[in-house]
């Protein structure tokens, strides 16, 4: 059986969630969930592309 990985979001600076939730209209639980990688939907999937294309943010692949 294979370990599942996820994919991760690093190097944000503080306060950064707020401003992605704002601009995409969502709550801030649901900037860190997607960040940390424990949501797939195709929301989270917008957040994590805001957060690497516009904030900085670098992708990390962990094994779970």
């Amino acid at each position: 059986m294979g370990k599942e990985k996820r994919i991760i979001i690093v190097g944000l600076t503080v306060g950064t969630g707020k401003e992605i939730a704002k601009a995409l209209g969502c709550c801030t639980k649901m900037v860190s969930l997607a960040v940390q990688g424990r949501k797939r939907t195709p929301l989270a999937k917008k957040i994590r592309h805001v957060a690497i294309q516009q904030y900085g943010g670098v992708e990390v692949e962990v094994s779970k």
